[in-house]
C-alpha cells in the first residue's frame, strides 16, 4: 500500500498571507478615506462659493439701482445721510438707497456683518420701503468680510478725507470673503483644513453707478449753431459744411450732422467731436 505524502499550509505562510492582505486593505482604506475627504471638501467649497455669490450678486444689483427715482443719489456708510462718509474702519457696513423695484417708493437696504449666538459671522440684510420700519434677516452665514472701494469719474479711489458727496462716486468695487463651516480638529475636514478647521475664499465684482451725479447736471440745451452754409468748395469738389458757434458749454461733446442730397436718395450722418471745428 502506497502512502501519499500530502503537505498542508504552514503557520508561517498563513501569517505572511495575512500580513500582505492587511497591507493591501490598509492602502485601499487610506485611498477610500482620501477620496471621501476630497469629496466632502469639494461639496463644502461649492456651497461656500454659492453662499458668497448670492449676496455679491444682490449687492451689485442694488448698487446699480442706487439713487434711482429717489430725488437724490445716496450711498453712505453706517449713518444714513445725503452726503456719504466712507469709514475705512467699518467697511463691513453699507447703506444703499434707491427705487429697486420701480414702484415709485424709495427703498433703503443696509448690509452688516454680525456674529450670531454661536460666534458664526452672519451677513444681515435690513430693508425698508418708504416710511416703513426696517425688516432685517440673516442673508448669508459664514461671511467674514464685506469690503467696498469707491472710485470717481477719473477712476481714482475715493478716500475718507476726499469724499464729501455721493455724486462723486462713479464706480464701486465689492469684495466678499466667506468660509466653509468650521470642523473639529480631529474630523476629516478639520485635519484637511488646519489649523482653523475651515477653508476661506474671496470673490469680487464691480459696478458702475449709473444714477449718481445726475441731480445737478446742466439740463439747459447748448446754443444752436448759426450761419450754417453748404457748398461744394471742398477739396476736389467735396461737400463742405460751415457754421458759427459761440457757445461756452464745457460739457458739449460735439455735433451730429444729418444731411440729405437734393435727389432725396443719398442721406447720412456725420459726427463732429469738436464744436469749434
Amino acid at each position: 500500500m502506497k502512502i501519499m505524502n500530502k503537505r498542508g499550509i504552514s503557520l508561517i505562510e498563513i501569517l505572511v498571507t495575512l500580513a500582505i492582505a492587511g497591507i493591501v486593505f490598509a492602502a485601499v482604506y487610506e485611498i477610500y478615506l482620501s477620496v471621501q475627504k476630497q469629496g466632502l471638501a469639494q461639496d463644502e467649497i461649492a456651497e461656500m462659493h454659492q453662499n458668497i455669490r448670492i449676496p455679491l450678486d444682490q449687492i451689485i444689483k442694488e448698487l446699480r439701482m442706487s439713487g434711482y427715482n429717489t430725488g437724490d443719489a445716496e450711498i453712505y456708510g453706517s449713518t444714513p445721510a445725503t452726503s456719504i462718509t466712507l469709514d475705512n474702519a467699518n467697511t463691513n457696513t453699507i447703506t444703499i438707497q434707491g427705487d429697486f423695484d420701480d414702484n415709485t417708493f424709495s427703498e433703503v437696504v443696509q448690509y452688516d456683518i454680525q456674529n450670531d449666538a454661536n460666534g458664526i459671522p452672519v451677513l444681515k440684510r435690513c430693508h425698508k420701503e418708504g416710511a416703513n420700519p426696517f425688516n432685517c434677516e440673516d442673508f448669508a452665514s459664514n461671511i467674514t468680510s464685506l469690503k467696498f472701494d469707491f472710485y470717481n469719474e477719473n477712476n481714482t479711489a475715493q478716500l475718507v478725507s476726499t469724499v464729501s458727496t455721493s455724486s462723486s462716486v462713479r464706480r464701486v468695487a465689492v469684495t466678499i470673503t466667506g468660509r466653509t463651516k468650521q470642523h473639529p480638529a480631529d474630523s476629516p475636514l478639520g485635519q484637511l483644513w488646519t489649523p482653523n478647521g475651515y477653508k476661506e475664499e474671496t470673490l469680487a465684482s464691480g459696478v458702475v453707478i449709473r444714477n449718481f451725479g445726475e441731480v445737478n447736471n446742466d439740463s439747459t440745451p447748448p446754443a444752436c449753431p448759426t450761419n450754417i452754409a453748404v457748398s461744394a468748395s471742398g477739396n476736389c469738389g467735396e461737400l463742405q459744411i460751415t457754421w458759427s458757434w459761440s457757445g461756452t458749454d464745457a460739457d458739449l461733446e460735439g455735433f451730429l450732422i444729418s444731411y440729405t442730397a437734393a435727389n432725396g436718395l443719398d442721406t447720412g450722418t456725420l459726427t463732429v467731436s469738436d464744436p469749434n471745428a
